[in-house]
């Protein structure tokens, strides 16, 4: 059944249901409500109220039944708010709000500061953020900052504060902080300035005044101040110039003499606090014209001052650096001042004497040129020297090198001879050869008016040096080339030869031997042209050729292009047919092809007969000639010789030949000859004697011993006359000669010369003529060789009046002496001659050396100096010994005679020899062997002469050293005056020294003899000097201090008037030295000379010492000669062996000379008297030695 039951629920209250609640706020934002009730419900409809709510971060509270949430402050992140939700019917629940509180940047948060600073201090630094603060730890950083007194800055995130000037009290500093987050704060900063004084501030001043006026007074206070008010004090001031002081708080300035411009004065103040500051004063002085300044003055002068001479300059200034002028207003008139420079000098000749008159007093006025101008007097005092000049050697202009030049000696090397000459468009030329080193052809060319004919080679003269002895015998001219024959000898063989060349002087490049220019016969022989001529434009050539037996005729055909031997060329023939000597000396092309020659022939009996040919182009004879033979004549008709050289005359079909030789009278005296033939051989009898004339040339009648020798034969077109030239005089006197004779009958032409013959005589040496030319004028040219000492080419010029032609080297001839180049001349000994007949006269030994030969001159000088042309034409002789040293010296003998001593080259090492040759020069053949002693020392592979001396018996003494098997000793020989060794002396005439010594100088008085050398032994050297008797012994021997250099040597010995022996040598040191060591008779060392008997002498004022020859004047002072810093020297040794202060430019004790451009050295000395001396000297003019001899006075001061 269905019931009802009826259940009566009683309502029981159900609790509200809460719902958690979110929501979002930004940090530190204002409170929020949040509506919490909104997502809550209560089942039975109740009215919900929040009855309670708390949070874990901020605050929560109910506000209008809402949820108010106020968050912590700065605090971000998530909040829980737990809230109670209330029914009212007793339910509750409980519930969260979760709230997310998103970050906010906080800003910094900044407090204010306050700081200490005193008054006008230096700008502070203040951390301001020391105490600031960020809630989010930002770093914070000053942004801007200001002050109300005073400038603030930021300077490193720190506020640097500068006060204003002179401010004290508080400074408020605002200044903004900022996190850099965008957050920012200002605080305040407090800062408390105490006190401070401030110092006074010094103004700038100015003030004017006058040069040297009065001291003024500047109030400089007047425009100072003190920002404090305090009263202002000045405490220092100081001047640039004058002086400065302070009085009643001003400023007293005191101007320094004589100074205008600007003076500026500084000066402090201080305000009385401590405090000070510094002004300037400038103060303008405007100047005044000031009086020169000066004072009296002294001076010294010489009283052997002579007009212009300088005393000295007075000395004044003047304040302004005006000009000023100087004037004597008193005192003697002797004196003169430059009004301009003051320059006091000497008026007057020679006006001082000391002993009268040893001072003066004059009076000056110094004036300016300002405005005004002023004046100074003052007084000059001037006093007298009685001074002692020094004696400077001054060399006397009128003798030796002044005169004479520095002398080349080349001359000796320029040895040779003109063979031939040819003219040639009015130019001449001659060749031959000069001997050099070996023998070189020479070609010389002039013009016709005399003067060198520059267009050959550029100055006239060519030398050809074709590698062996070549000597030119011969030369002819087409118009346009020269032909030029030589011989060439080889050391075995002489080739004939022939070259080409232009008239410039130049080689033909298309002719003879390779294109050379020069052809040269291969026959291994002796062969030799003569002479040259032209035949159908062919060169025709005769002389001779040697085949080791006998001399036969030499004829050469050339083609005149190419050079080259035409058909049958050479040719020899013996002319004699019976192999004995011929010879062809010239040929002579008279019609078109045909030639004559003539020459000479030995005879059956061993005579030579004179030789004519007539020969055709070939060579043949010419058959219409003397039956087709050679025709050979015996002019003398006694078996004597007879020769011809030349042949000439006018050019025609039906010819005269005029040849010239010369023929031998029975007096054994040649005369000269001209035979006159024609073409068929046949002796043109209306010509002299038969066809024969004989001349006189010497005008002796053939009686003598001289006689002439004819070489040239010239026609002279303008005269129709012959010129005959050659040779006369007797044997070392010959001399040129020339002639005029008539064609038509061969008599002399009375209207040339000395009745028709010229003979030159006024020339010096020896001549030998050896052709002829004569050109357009009838000028004939002689050329040959002259020998004055030397043989040289030589050439004369004789015009057609019988003169020479003095447009020709200035006295119509001339010897070719400087051929060779510069020789290398030294200088050795120079001696004045004591006997006549050339008492007075100097003597100068040289030697000339050039490649590897080295030849002695001997120049003589007159007594005043000059070159003695009486010696020869150059003053030059050449002695005919070729040594091996430039070492020689010489003595003279009481006959006149020279004694010369030196070293000469042998096969196998070096002699030594002593010659004796005469006044003339020449060498005395009486003495020793031909006039030459040459040293024979057994084992001996050198013997060298080094020094001469003549004893009291004129005995000749000569030391040196030699050297045996490789080891040195010195040697000493006595010769007697005949040349032969003194048997009383030594060991046979010599003495041979101990090993490693060397002798160098020898010296005698009387009997006895004294010599100089040193030892040389291990590296080190010692000066020794010996005494020996007149036979050889030993009376004392010194020895000297050891020196570590063996090139130490004595140059001179010896012996004073007390018989003291001085040892003159060089020290080799640095520099070199002289040295100069005296022996007292006993062979001791004379200790009171020097240092202990050793003098060493420093004789330049830079550089070596050098010392070469040394004399002793009449009181015993030693004179030393030599070379000093290159240059030649001469110095004075007072007997206590100090140098002389009184010698010498400035007193220095020796003279250096000034002569030379080069090197130069005195070599030897000749001591005239106490004040003058003859030197020889070498000079170096930067190409090659020369040589000179001068005359040195010793004048005081050099006047």
């Amino acid at each position: 059944s269905t019931a009802t039951l009826t259940i009566t629920i009683t309502p029981v209250n159900d609790a509200p249901i809460a719902n958690a609640d979110t929501a979002t706020m930004a940090e530190d934002a204002a409170p929020i409500l949040i509506n919490v009730l909104a997502n809550d419900s209560d089942e039975d409809g109740d009215s919900l109220t929040i009855s309670a709510a708390s949070a874990d971060i901020g605050s929560a509270s109910v506000v209008g039944n809402q949820i108010q949430y106020t968050p912590a402050a700065n605090t971000n992140g998530l909040a829980t708010v737990t809230y109670t939700v209330s029914d009212n019917n007793g339910g509750t629940n409980t519930a969260t709000v979760a709230i997310t509180i998103t970050a906010v940047n906080d800003a910094p948060v900044t407090n204010n500061d306050t700081a200490t600073m005193a008054e006008d201090a230096a700008p502070i630094l203040i951390n301001v953020l020391a105490n600031d603060s960020d809630e989010d730890g930002d770093s914070l950083a000053i942004s801007a900052a200001s002050a109300d007194i005073g400038s603030v800055s930021v300077v490193g995130n720190q506020i640097q504060y500068t006060p204003a000037p002179n401010e004290n009290g508080l400074a408020t500093i605002t200044y903004t902080v900022s996190d850099n987050n965008g957050g920012t704060n200002t605080a305040t900063l407090t800062i408390t300035i105490t006190a401070v004084n401030d110092a006074p501030v010094a103004n700038n001043d100015t003030a004017t005044m006058a040069e040297d006026a009065a001291p003024i007074l500047i109030n400089v206070l007047a425009n100072d101040t003190d920002s404090d008010g305090d009263n202002l004090s000045i405490t220092a001031a100081s001047a640039d110039s004058g002086s400065v002081s302070v009085v009643d708080n001003k400023l007293q300035y005191t101007p320094a003499a004589n100074t205008n411009g600007i003076v500026v004065v500084s000066y402090t103040v201080d305000d009385g606090n401590n405090a000070t500051d510094t002004g300037s004063l400038s103060i303008t002085i405007a100047p005044i014209n000031d009086a020169p300044v000066a004072s009296n003055q002294g001076f010294n002068i010489s009283e052997n001052a002579t007009d212009g001479d300088t005393i000295g300059s007075v000395s004044a200034s003047d304040i302004e650096n005006q000009n000023l002028s100087y004037t004597i207003l008193s005192g003697a008139p002797i004196f003169e001042i430059n009004n301009d420079s003051g320059l006091l000098t000497v008026k007057g000749e020679s006006p001082f004497d000391f002993e009268t008159t040893p001072q003066y007093i004059l009076s000056l006025a110094i004036t300016d040129d300002g405005t005004p101008n002023e004046t100074t007097p003052i007084n000059i005092i001037i006093d007298i020297t009685d001074d002692m000049e020094p004696l400077v050697p001054v060399e006397d202009e009128t003798f030796g090198r002044p005169i004479t030049g520095e002398l080349e000696l080349s001359g000796v090397f320029s040895s040779g001879e003109f063979n031939d000459s040819i003219e040639l468009n009015n130019n001449l030329y001659f060749v031959g050869f000069s001997n050099n080193s070996d023998k070189d052809i020479v070609i010389a060319s002039y013009t016709t008016s005399g003067v060198i004919n520059t267009a050959f080679n550029g100055d006239g003269v060519k030398v050809l040096d074709l590698e062996n002895d070549e000597q030119a015998t011969a030369i002819i001219s087409d118009g346009t080339s020269l032909f030029v024959a030589y011989t060439s000898f080889d050391g075995t063989n002489t080739e004939a030869c022939l070259l080409k060349m232009n008239t410039a002087g130049v080689l033909s490049n298309n002719s003879g031997d390779n294109n050379s220019g020069i052809h040269c016969t291969a026959l291994a022989s002796t062969l030799v042209i003569n002479d040259l001529e032209f035949s159908d434009n062919k060169i025709q050539a005769v002389g001779k050729s040697f085949n080791g037996n006998d001399n036969d005729s030499l004829w050469i055909k050339y083609d005149i292009s190419t050079l080259a031997y035409e058909a049958g060329s050479p040719k020899i023939v013996d002319v004699s047919g019976a192999s004995r000597d011929d010879e062809a000396f010239a040929i002579k092309n008279f019609n078109s092809s045909d030639l004559m020659v003539v020459g000479s022939v030995t005879s059956a009996t061993g005579d030579k007969d004179v030789l004519i040919r007539y020969l055709i182009s070939d060579g043949e004879n010419n058959g219409s000639f003397n039956g087709s033979a050679a025709l050979s004549l015996d002019l003398s008709k006694n078996n004597k010789d007879d020769e011809l050289f030349a042949i000439g005359g006018a050019k025609n079909t039906e010819f005269t030949a005029f040849a010239g030789g010369y023929i031998t009278r029975n007096s054994g005296e040649k005369e000269a000859v001209v035979l006159a033939i024609d073409k068929t051989g046949t002796l043109i009898t209306s010509f002299g004697d038969a066809g024969t004339a004989i001349y006189d040339i010497d005008g002796n009648g053939g009686a003598g011993n001289g006689g002439a020798n004819v070489t040239g034969v010239k026609y002279e077109p303008i005269k129709n006359g012959i010129t005959l030239s050659g040779t006369t005089g007797v044997s070392a006197n010959e001399k040129l000669f020339s002639a005029r004779i008539l064609t038509s009958d061969g008599s002399l032409d009375s209207t040339y010369g000395a009745s028709g013959i010229n003979i030159i005589s006024d020339i010096n040496g020896k001549q030998f003529a050896k052709s002829a030319t004569i050109d357009a004028n009838d000028t004939v040219w002689i050329s040959g060789v002259v020998d004055d000492s030397t043989t040289k080419p030589f050439v004369a010029a004789v015009d057609e009046q019988a003169t020479l032609f003095t447009n020709f080297a200035d006295v119509g001839y001339l010897a070719f002496d400087t051929i060779s180049a510069e020789s290398d001349d030294q200088s050795m000994h120079v001696l004045q001659l004591s006997n006549d007949p050339h008492a007075g006269k100097y003597i100068l030994a040289s030697t000339a050396k050039s490649d590897s030969i080295t030849k002695l001159v001997l120049t003589r000088f007159t007594s005043a100096g000059d070159i003695d042309t009486s010696f020869s034409e150059s003053g030059h002789k050449e002695i005919a010994i070729d040594l091996s040293a430039s070492n020689i010296a010489l003595v003279e003998h009481n006959s006149g005679s020279l004694f010369i001593v030196g070293s000469k080259s042998k096969t196998d090492g070096e002699e030594g020899f002593i010659a004796k040759v005469e006044q003339s020069g020449n060498l005395d053949t009486s003495f020793a062997t031909d006039g030459v002693y040459t040293t024979s020392v057994s084992g001996a592979e050198l013997v060298n002469l080094t020094d001469i001396a003549l004893d009291n018996s004129g005995n000749i003494i000569t030391v040196g050293s030699i050297v045996t098997s490789g080891t040195p000793s010195p040697i000493v020989i006595m010769l007697t005056p005949e040349g032969t060794l003194e048997p009383n002396f030594g060991t046979g005439g010599s003495i041979i020294g101990s090993a490693f010594e060397y002798y160098n100088r020898v010296h005698t008085d009387n009997a006895d003899i004294f010599i100089g050398g040193k030892s040389v032994l291990s590296g080190t050297s010692k000066l020794i000097a010996l005494k020996l008797s007149s036979n050889g012994t030993e009376i004392f021997k010194y020895v000297g201090q050891e020196t570590t250099d063996t090139d130490n040597k004595i140059v001179q010995i010896l012996t004073d008037t007390t018989g003291k022996l001085y040892l003159i040598a060089n020290l080799i040191d640095s520099p070199n030295k002289a040295n100069v060591i005296r022996l007292l008779v006993t062979g001791t060392l004379d200790t009171s000379f020097a240092a202990n008997g050793v003098g060493e002498y420093t004789l330049a004022s830079t550089g070596n010492t050098e010392l070469s020859g040394a004399a002793l004047d009449s009181s015993n002072q030693l004179i030393l000669a030599g070379k000093a810093n290159n240059k030649g020297m001469l110095a004075r040794i007072l007997t206590d062996g100090t140098l002389d202060n009184t010698f010498g430019a400035s007193g220095a004790g020796f003279y250096e000379a000034s002569q030379c451009v080069s090197t130069h050295v005195f070599t030897s000395i000749i001591l005239q008297n106490d004040t003058q001396v003859v030197v020889s000297s070498t000079c170096n003019d930067t190409n090659s030695n020369n040589v000179s001899i001068s005359k040195f006075n010793f004048e005081a001061d050099g006047a």
